[in-house]
């Protein structure tokens, strides 16, 4: 299956990269409790351009079965 690129806007990857390294200490401790696949084994993104806005929380894979 080939991986959709999400349109986003160029100028917002600056912004959402401060906003990654200037958390508050409750989204330190929910990030670390997210990261490494801790939380039912998804990938979660955080502060993701996605077209004109900064997504705070965003799973990067899910797929769905019938």
């Amino acid at each position: 299956m080939r991986r959709k690129i999400i349109p986003y806007n160029p100028k917002l990857k600056k912004f959402a990269r401060k906003l990654r390294n200037n958390m508050t200490f409750t989204e330190i401790l929910m990030w670390n409790y997210l990261k490494g696949k801790q939380l039912l084994g998804y990938d979660f993104d955080r502060q993701k351009p996605i077209d004109n806005y900064i997504v705070d929380i965003s799973i990067a894979k899910i797929y769905f079965s019938q």
